[in-house]
């Protein structure tokens, strides 16, 4: 179950269970290439992160009090040329909503004039991970006033540039997040921080033959971390950007 864990709390991660929690983060990183997508409405909203306003799209849970995740794009942006959610972020936040939660697509690069900062140094500047983690701090401060929301176990979901940001936010203490999903972050960029450690579950997914974003440096900051919390899951022979549509033996959105 996609984010199964957001139930529960993190004195759970010992040594006694941690072989079934394995075997439940390995689903995790299958269930996304192999599952289906059921259409679904958004509301658009705008929420305030310090002196701008994030786009996004809000998807409401199928009953009040349920769980919500903060879904944050990578370095191509949230949305594709035609102006709709990238095909990966569409299934899996579809998805995650079927099974009952809320979920929260934030824009981090439209208010900011930036497209895309996978080519440009400059527009990574513009637009740094940290910045995107206090983008998501402001979206999950906004979902914690939403009444249908469970102010309390508050996910979050990122990819390439997205996942950098989410390795940031849960760097920081902020009790609402109960999990965090990463698809292949550059966790090279956090190694020299021998103090880093993560504040609640952080699963980070990762091809061993990524030569982008090598899953050896991830082994190495859980590592530095010596936590149970931060759970590593490579996969052999697998490059980076496995979960793109093109790459899926599933026809796609788009």
């Amino acid at each position: 179950m996609v984010f199964g864990f957001l139930c529960y709390s993190p004195s759970v991660f010992t040594a006694r269970n941690r072989a079934s929690f394995n075997v439940l983060f390995r689903i995790l990183g299958f269930l996304f290439c192999f599952s289906l997508a059921w259409p679904a409405w958004g509301v658009s909203v705008r929420i305030k992160a310090g002196d701008i306003r994030l786009p996004g799209e809000y998807l409401t849970p199928v009953k009040p009090g349920m769980p919500a995740i903060v879904m944050l794009h990578g370095c191509g942006g949230l949305f594709t040329r035609n102006g709709e959610i990238s095909g990966r972020m569409w299934r899996m936040g579809h998805l995650l909503q079927e099974m009952g939660y809320a979920v929260l697509y934030i824009d981090s690069f439209t208010p900011r004039g930036v497209k895309q900062v996978c080519a440009s140094q400059n527009a990574q500047r513009k637009v740094s991970a940290k910045m995107r983690a206090d983008d998501a701090a402001a979206a999950i401060r906004w979902l914690r006033r939403q009444k249908d929301v469970d102010d309390d176990r508050i996910g979050v979901l990122g990819w390439p540039h997205g996942a950098d940001a989410t390795l940031r936010l849960l760097g920081r203490e902020i009790p609402s997040i109960r999990a965090a999903v990463t698809y292949y972050p550059a966790c090279r960029q956090l190694l020299d921080r021998k103090d880093y450690r993560v504040s609640a579950p952080t699963l980070v997914l990762v091809g061993e033959a990524d030569e982008w974003t090598p899953a050896s440096d991830c082994k190495e900051l859980a590592r530095i971390t010596g936590q149970d919390l931060f759970h590593v899951v490579t996969y052999p022979g697998i490059k980076h950007d496995f979960d793109a549509p093109a790459n899926l033996p599933i026809a796609s959105r788009d």
